[in-house]
């Protein structure tokens, strides 16, 4: 799997960090960002960010989606975007939501699990990710996309 293009869908303090780390690590990636309020939308697009309120569209237009929405609006995020979602890879940041219940809702995604903190802003965060089901050989190379940058979700 190339990545070319990440939706960050939430980009509230850490969606926001994610994204600045990107941008700063130079991957040259397009980077896509929602957020419900005005000023993370604004915050997102003075990152370097395409940013908008419609998730669907930043599924539709990403390789790799990274949820950083809280974890009581993780359901109705993937039930909006779940049709867009096949094939891609998904990474969930939302603490205590199990993989199951991510995967039951996104089934023809490639998903995965993540916590990281705000460090990753600046490159010097710590980050932990994990498949719980391997979806396909091509899943071999997404951990390989996500480690060239200094701050992988």
């Amino acid at each position: 799997m190339t990545v070319r293009s990440v939706a960050i869908i939430g980009a509230g303090t850490i969606g926001r960090a994610i994204l600045r780390g990107l941008v700063r690590s130079g991957t040259g990636l397009r980077l896509i960002a929602t957020a419900r309020s005005e000023a993370s939308l604004e915050e997102a697009r003075r990152a370097g960010a395409e940013a908008g309120r419609d998730n669907a569209w930043a599924v539709r237009e990403a390789d790799l989606v990274i949820l950083t929405v809280k974890p009581r609006s993780v359901a109705g995020v993937l039930r909006e975007v779940s049709a867009g979602l096949e094939g891609k890879a998904l990474v969930s940041l939302a603490a205590a939501v199990p993989s199951s219940f991510i995967a039951s809702l996104a089934p023809k995604a490639k998903v995965m699990r993540g916590m990281t903190n705000v460090n990753v802003e600046v490159g010097h965060g710590f980050t932990t990710s994990w498949r719980p089901r391997p979806s396909g050989r091509g899943d071999l190379l997404l951990p390989s996309t996500m480690e060239r940058c200094p701050c992988p979700p």
